[in-house]
């Protein structure tokens, strides 16, 4: 029997992972990962405020500025997050090959954080939020993905 594939589907508030094994293709949800600060705006993070630098005359109020605003940096963290749970999975032997389902700016910052082994295992992409639609439709729209796999088993959508 040949080893599961495991789909992440994401979006910027959260994911679910299903996996689906030869011959039948049945998906089945594995694992919901909640990520509520997905929703949040900058302005919603409690971020510390930004330092204040010396200047010729003395200690004065120019801030200075992360390289990522708070949400960005949540989003990262949250790649990681998801990251690590598919390294995790094909090391356990859980899984063989991953399909990454996301809206495109998520679907980046995964790819990213993803490590080489756990890179080469992604047999096929699609930048879409296909958690923001009818679960039927979801899901019919996976099994088309999955069906495509074994016509052409490392090709990205």
């Amino acid at each position: 029997m040949k080893a599961a594939t495991w789909i992440l589907v994401a979006h910027y508030s959260g994911a679910q992972i299903y996996e689906t094994k030869p011959p039948k293709g049945k998906l089945v949800l594995l694992r919901v990962i909640p990520h509520p600060a997905g929703r949040m705006h900058n302005s919603d993070f409690e971020a510390d405020r930004h330092g204040m630098v010396h200047d010729r005359i003395g200690w004065v109020g120019h801030p200075t500025r992360s390289e990522h605003d708070p949400r960005d940096q949540d989003v990262i963290r949250f790649a990681a997050e998801l990251a690590a749970v598919l390294h995790d999975g094909w090391t356990r032997h859980d899984c063989e090959r991953l399909v990454l389902v996301a809206e495109p700016g998520l679907l980046g910052h995964v790819r990213r954080a993803l490590d080489d082994q756990t890179s080469a295992r992604v047999v096929a992409t699609l930048d879409k939020d296909l958690l923001c639609i009818d679960k039927n439709a979801m899901l019919q729209r996976l099994g088309e993905l999955v069906g495509t796999l074994g016509k052409h088993p490392h090709a990205a959508h």
